[in-house]
């Protein structure tokens, strides 16, 4: 009797134990991978910045070393939708509980797929107002781990496309060339994986030698 009342306690503690594990495993991050917002990009906002130093300085600027030229490109999303949500768990009699919240991830329903950036004036006599300057820029952006400090586009668009800690996203460019007007604009166009394109153009920018 006693071997009895033992084995049906070994099997109570580990039917307990089991159930506690699970709980916990469902408590501490089980379901993750639901926590996302999903979004829609709506438009973006060019900057000047300035990159005359050794490092860019990402302070909105309006004057520009002709050697220096560089923007910083934020993408955006005015509107929002929850695809997700981290559940309530109830546990040891906390009932509603709500589980160990992961981390809130955000995500666009759009890849960036391609980008055009024109200039609005002329750079040089070779190259004049409305041409496509996009093989003269170089991009970095903020969660690109490659270790460059610049890339190509190519190089930068899937961590563009990757989910992220906040809603949007933030690239720069740089031009490779020196300026000789003595101001210079950009148009810059994104092309997105649903078809549409958003564009925006900097302010205007007065080159100082």
């Amino acid at each position: 009797m006693l071997n009895i009342i033992k084995k049906s306690s070994i099997v109570l503690i580990s039917v307990v134990t089991i159930r506690i594990l699970s709980s916990c495993i469902g408590l501490f991050g089980g379901d993750c991978d639901s926590n996302v917002i999903y979004y829609d990009i709506d438009h973006m906002q060019i900057e000047g910045i300035d990159n005359s130093g050794e490092y860019a300085i990402y302070e909105e600027k309006d004057t520009m070393k002709s050697a220096a030229v560089a923007f910083k490109v934020n993408i955006k999303a005015d509107s929002l939708y929850y695809l997700a949500e981290v559940k309530n768990t109830a546990i040891f009699g906390f009932s509603q509980a709500k589980a160990w919240e992961c981390e809130t991830y955000y995500k666009a329903n759009q890849d960036i797929t391609g980008i055009k950036i024109t200039t609005v004036f002329d750079i040089s006599s070779r190259i004049p107002a409305n041409s496509d300057i996009s093989k003269d820029i170089l991009f970095n952006a903020d969660n690109n781990d490659t270790g460059k400090l610049y890339s190509n586009f190519e190089d930068i668009k899937s961590y563009l496309n990757k989910s992220g800690s906040y809603i949007g996203n933030v690239f720069y460019i740089f031009y490779k060339n020196a300026v000789q007007n003595d101001s210079i604009r950009f148009v810059v166009e994104l092309s997105l994986s649903d078809g549409r394109a958003i564009v925006d153009t900097s302010n205007v920018i007065r080159i100082v030698r």
